[in-house]
């Protein structure tokens, strides 16, 4: 009896340690912006936002950002960058921008992130900032990619980065700025612990519990034996 108890012990506290690990895995923050800001294929009007990740994979994580007052939301294709610089607004990295226009988005200092998550602009629009700035930006082609302009976030999952630099080139149609297939050795340990890992959390809590009725079961079953 003692053994069962103790079985059964260790079983709830692994199981409430699961629970925890699953509430813990949440990573979001919410962000008052006191004006508008550029994002990847849009601007944020001033207001409230919650951003959170919602997807990541090994090189890669997806930003939900979704306004509290209308509801509505945007997903972004980000990548950890661990050499981005220092937050400016709340936890998000803006572009230098020489015209002091509206605050253009460079990557978000999320909670929990083992290092910051840099967003990744349609192509036309990084071309745009990489001239503007002198700055490098991750880009996508969904074109490159025969992917829709507009990419769904399962579009995200998939689609080839470039990374421009300010950097002029020419060649036989002119004068453009350099581009290479975005490359980084990122693995799944510099990610934030989200969306992806909480199912398997969720999977061992129901694996304890299960394991708690058997048990349960069993010593109910030789107690009527017994008796």
């Amino acid at each position: 009896m003692k053994t069962f108890s103790a079985v059964h012990l260790f079983t709830l506290v692994s199981f409430m340690a699961a629970a925890g690990s699953l509430s813990a895995a949440v990573t979001s923050q919410t962000i008052t912006l006191e004006h508008s800001l550029q994002i990847p294929g849009a601007t944020l009007a001033p207001g409230e936002y919650q951003f959170s990740v919602e997807d990541r994979l090994s090189d890669r994580a997806i930003v939900r950002i979704h306004n509290t007052a209308s509801g509505e939301h945007q997903f972004l294709l980000t990548v950890p960058n661990a050499t981005l610089g220092k937050k400016t607004i709340s936890s998000l990295v803006l572009f230098s921008v020489p015209d002091k226009g509206i605050p253009i988005l460079r990557g978000w200092l999320c909670p929990g992130c083992q290092q910051p998550l840099e967003m990744v602009y349609p192509k036309a629009e990084a071309a745009q900032l990489t001239a503007d700035t002198g700055q490098p930006v991750i880009a996508a082609d969904p074109a490159y990619d025969k992917l829709p302009a507009n990419l769904s976030a399962d579009d995200m999952k998939v689609v080839t980065l470039w990374l421009l630099s300010p950097e002029r080139v020419s060649n036989q149609h002119g004068v453009g700025l350099r581009a290479a297939k975005y490359a980084d050795s990122t693995t799944n340990k510099n990610l934030p612990e989200t969306a992806s890992d909480t199912y398997s959390f969720a999977a061992a809590g129901i694996v304890f519990l299960v394991i708690f009725c058997v048990l349960h079961f069993q010593v109910g079953r030789r107690k009527r034996c017994t008796a």
